[in-house]
């Protein structure tokens, strides 16, 4: 348990440090990088928009994917599974059909909401896991 713990917070913080540098680049440079896939100044100045939200929700990401790896690592598969569904299936694809009925700036709000609340749902199952543990 002690090496996973250890596991789990040097790959929170490689993660976040990674995803950082992806939340500047997102955030610093969108037009740069969509001009690689396309010349059209609509699509550019959607994606550009989207690259916003999609790169502040880098962040709370890494935590929404690791928490469920520690998870299996450990012997909880139930807990990573109810992880994966909720972000997946209980968050993302709701989430993404109200927040486009509002329009399609708000969609990508989707993106940092669904990190958002799995990361916290994640933290509420580790320290239940961890109580547990004791």
């Amino acid at each position: 348990m002690d090496r996973c713990k250890k596991t789990l917070s040097t790959s929170l913080v490689g993660g976040m440090g990674m995803m950082f540098i992806g939340t500047l680049v997102f955030n610093l440079i969108p037009g740069q990088m969509l001009r690689v896939f396309t010349s059209d100044p609509q699509v550019i100045a959607i994606g550009t928009v989207g690259f916003h939200f999609v790169g502040i929700s880098f962040i709370p990401m890494v935590t929404s994917l690791i928490f469920p790896v520690f998870f299996q690592a450990v012997g909880a598969a139930v807990k990573s599974s109810l992880l994966t569904v909720v972000r997946t299936v209980v968050l993302f694809v709701p989430l993404g059909y109200l927040f486009s009925r509002l329009g399609l700036n708000d969609f990508w709000f989707t993106f940092p909401v669904t990190e958002v609340i799995t990361t916290l749902v994640g933290v509420f199952f580790y320290r239940r896991f961890m109580a547990q543990q004791k």
